[in-house]
């Protein structure tokens, strides 16, 4: 019984937050000022979407399997969302963006790549990300 306890404890812990800023027009892992960098995770994996400036959205384009559509502002300055399925996901800012209709997205709009599980991404700020296993970057 303990052995299970400590194992399924052990797989959540290993469940990373990647955080998204939002800003002007933009969306990317780095804060202002940075390249601008689209969020790779892997399966099971967290975005936190998190306010910088404006009034803002982060909503998945339709028919997409991971659904969500949440304000980014100063009265909702966050949302976190976990990634359960592997694939390209793209998401937009309603004001700022639109679904082009075709699992796209444009104007202020970005993606999530989710890799499988056992894999992983490591991003540095300069935008480069490479795939690895389980041990690390």
């Amino acid at each position: 019984m303990w052995i299970g306890i400590m194992m399924q404890i052990s797989s959540v812990s290993l469940a990373a937050t990647i955080t998204v800023y939002v800003y002007n027009t933009e969306f990317s892992i780095n804060p202002p000022g940075g390249p601008v960098v689209q969020a790779v995770i892997t399966q099971g994996d967290f975005i936190k979407w998190v306010h910088v400036q404006g009034g803002h959205t982060t909503t998945s384009v339709s028919g997409s399997p991971e659904q969500w559509n949440q304000p980014i502002d100063s009265a909702n300055p966050q949302y976190i969302c976990q990634f359960n399925n592997v694939g390209v996901f793209w998401y937009y800012c309603i004001p700022h963006g639109a679904d082009d209709g075709d699992g796209t997205a444009s104007g202020m709009s970005g993606t999530i790549t989710v890799l499988a599980a056992g894999s992983g991404a490591c991003c540095l700020p300069n935008g480069s990300c490479v795939t690895t296993d389980q041990s690390g970057c």
